[in-house]
């Protein structure tokens, strides 16, 4: 989609659905922390960023119901996509960019890994989407945000371009200079609190699904259906809540744990290693991702598998007592994610339900296992 056809599909959007009075009540219990879904699903088209990046956006500059400031709001906020949301196929061209000007700020899926041969040890950062890799970080921001090692972080960035830095006889020249993780407005909790008392149970759950991005009001929508939907949230607010849902493909199983929060991470495949998960059994004893996320979902729970009895036994231990143990140094060690396995089901749901075993998506060395 050119950009013309883009700006005119979101100017038209404004208009294209109606504040209802659940909306109106939101936005005055809420000011400046409710934003347009519709507007999301607008501005997303060509670019690939989790929703909540798109939202804070969008709240930081749209958060209201009159429309002229909806409408300046908007040319800011795709002011800023276009300036500092990179595409793929953008990476030479900011390179090239930083070489002209020195510096640029960006929008990008910051990750960190730490190379232990280098003397001293050494950081390096790497840009997901705009391709850059070597990128020298401050070791002191790098744990200030522990994330950045495992999956990475979504993040204003601001960069540098330092020809004169030289490693190991290779010219490294960019440089990560400040990182703010992107995450909504602060507020207190008592905050939310106050804002909750104005509504009743009913209309607080439907406000909980328009934030997920859908429509309450849909006849579709029965009482339990809702309730299900609302369940896929537990794991990101309850410690050590482990889920399992199946169904047909295209539901939206993976969708709130890639779009909704920073705080969960989706592993396509269902692949991951022990030591990544869990926490390395080698110095230096890097904790693993059930450490560092509130939730870890498994997006094809068909293509996990365990290597080794005993890596199906830490999994299991972890779910039953939120800790474990891999005989390092570290001892017994604490974790608070959750894991949710996702996974798909070929055929009619009713008719699987009734004649197949209900986890037939797993594999083999998990379908007969009690504990799951």
């Amino acid at each position: 989609m050119s950009e013309p056809e883009a700006n005119r599909d979101v100017a038209a959007a404004i208009d294209e659905i109606p504040i209802d009075e659940l909306d109106r009540k939101l936005l005055e219990a809420f000011a400046g922390r409710v934003v347009r879904k519709d507007l999301v699903k607008k501005l997303k088209v060509g670019f690939n960023v989790p929703v909540y990046v798109l939202e804070y956006l969008l709240g930081k500059y749209c958060s209201t119901t009159n429309r002229d400031e909806i409408e300046a709001g908007l040319e800011q906020v795709k002011q800023t996509i276009t300036e500092r949301i990179v595409r793929a196929d953008q990476g030479e061209l900011i390179k090239a960019r930083l070489q002209k000007y020195g510096s640029m700020k960006i929008i990008d899926l910051c990750t960190v890994t730490f190379d232990e041969k280098d003397q001293g040890g050494k950081y390096w950062a790497r840009l997901a989407t705009s391709g850059l890799e070597y990128v020298h970080i401050n070791p002191e921001l790098v744990h200030r945000h522990e994330r950045l090692f495992t999956g990475g972080i979504w993040a204003n960035i601001e960069l540098v371009y330092d020809e004169a830095i030289v490693h190991r006889g290779v010219t490294r020249p960019f440089v990560l200079r400040r990182l703010a993780p992107i995450q909504i407005a602060s507020a207190r909790y008592d905050e939310f609190v106050e804002g909750r008392r104005r509504f009743t149970r009913d209309q607080w759950i439907d406000v909980l699904l328009r934030t997920m991005g859908y429509e309450p009001t849909h006849p579709d929508f029965s009482p339990r259906r809702k309730w299900l939907y609302l369940l896929r949230l537990i794991p990101l607010v309850e410690r050590n809540y482990n889920l399992v849902e199946l169904g047909p493909r295209g539901t939206g199983k993976s969708y709130v744990f890639r779009e909704l929060s920073p705080y969960s991470i989706l592993l396509s495949g269902g692949q991951v290693t022990i030591p990544k998960l869990f926490a390395s059994n080698a110095p230096p004893y890097e904790p693993g991702l059930v450490t560092r996320w509130d939730l870890v979902a498994f997006d094809e729970v068909a293509g996990s598998h365990f290597k080794k009895p005993e890596d199906k036994q830490l999994y299991k231990d972890y779910m039953e007592l939120g800790s474990f143990s891999r005989g390092s140094a570290k001892g017994t060690i604490q974790g608070e994610a959750g894991f949710v396995f996702n996974g798909n089901l070929d055929g009619d749901v009713e008719t699987i339900a009734r004649t197949f075993h209900l986890f037939v998506p797993f594999p083999d060395t998990v379908r007969n296992d009690m504990a799951f």
